[in-house]
């Protein structure tokens, strides 16, 4: 009674309202027992069950009475976790302890489980995914005209070998094959892809032209000819390349596709040529090879090597001014033995 009575005088004085806190018994009361005046209004809760009371009392404000009401605990036991390996369709189950589904192996074309395993009264029940069904195939023997089939016909049946190609050609129409037959027409003799082995044996006729292999810098020519069912196989001179040479001689530095062992000369330096050009990568090279007061057939590129050991330059046809005729100049520098040209133009 004192704390009810500071908490009146607080509030005369303008303070806080102390509210009485709830006395619970230690134990939990029997319903209809009377209860104290500082437990009115409060709950006490006795008991747990997953962290919830079991039994909770009530003091009635208006008859101080207890009420008490009390809740049956009911715990759910855990699941178990899914069998390791797949159950059989039919194998029991628990439906209150085993999971309700389980997933096994994995479907690339539904992308998820293969099988699902669902436990339902008390027994696995298996569910198996499948992807399309495969596409129809040929049968593995020619079937016959007029046996039922169930291909779409946009898929051919083709059996037999003539040379890798079918003999028997067959096609489902309307839930029926039609088949063909085809006779065996082989292909003309050829020569072998590859050179054959001396003595080997052979199947072209008598008179087939030989077979050549080979071909010169790369491999020895070979030519093999098909004489009593074996092959007989020589080796072939490989000729060297034909030098064809321009009529004049070219100007050092334009192109050319001739082999790189030969040389086209031209003019005359005494016992040897007065010009003789190589063609090395693709372009024509001067050999100085010049001599006195020899001039090239046309007129030399500006730059381009030279000999000449006359000081008087050699001319060619330049531009035509009115009637003229101007002549351009060409002269070998003794110091760096490359042509300079010298070009006369019309004013």
């Amino acid at each position: 009674m004192v704390t009810v009575v500071a908490g009146a005088a607080l509030a005369a004085c303008g303070g806080a309202v102390v509210t009485p806190t709830v006395v619970c018994p230690s134990e939990a009361p029997v319903d209809g027992a009377s209860c104290a005046p500082a437990s009115r209004g409060g709950t006490c809760g006795y008991g747990s069950c997953q962290g919830r009371p079991v039994t909770q009392a009530v003091c009635d404000a208006s008859s101080l009475r207890w009420r008490v009401r009390s809740t049956p605990c009911v715990v759910t036991p855990p699941r178990r976790a899914c069998p390791p390996s797949r159950p059989a369709q039919g194998d029991a189950c628990d439906v209150a302890l085993d999971p309700q589904t389980c997933n096994y192996g994995w479907s690339d074309c539904l992308r998820g489980p293969e099988v699902t395993a669902i436990c339902e009264a008390n027994t696995w029940r298996l569910a198996v995914a499948t992807c399309n069904p495969p596409p129809p195939t040929c049968p593995a023997t020619a079937p016959t005209t007029g046996a039922s089939c169930a291909l779409p016909s946009s898929t051919p049946c083709n059996y037999g070998d003539c040379n890798g190609s079918p003999t028997t050609f067959a096609r489902c129409e309307a839930g029926v094959w039609i088949v063909a037959e085809a006779s065996c027409n082989p292909p003309p003799p050829a020569c072998p892809a590859e050179a054959p082995a001396p003595s080997s044996p052979c199947a072209l006729p008598e008179g087939f032209p030989s077979c050549s292999y080979g071909s010169c810098g790369v491999s020895p020519t070979l030519a093999a000819s098909c004489v009593g069912g074996q092959w007989r196989v020589t080796e072939q001179p490989c000729s060297p390349p034909r030098v064809v040479c321009p009529n004049d001689a070219p100007i050092e530095g334009d192109a050319c596709d001739q082999p790189a062992t030969g040389g086209c000369s031209y003019g005359e330096c005494g016992d040897r040529p007065a010009l003789n050009y190589t063609c090395r990568g693709g372009r024509w090279w001067l050999d100085r090879a010049m001599c006195g007061d020899f001039c090239p057939p046309s007129r030399p590129r500006a730059g381009s090597a030279c000999a000449r050991d006359a000081s008087e330059p050699c001319r060619y046809p330049g531009a035509v001014c009115g009637d003229t005729q101007l002549q351009n100049e060409a002269q070998c520098n003794p110091m760096t033995s490359r042509w300079v040209i010298t070009e006369f133009v019309c004013r």
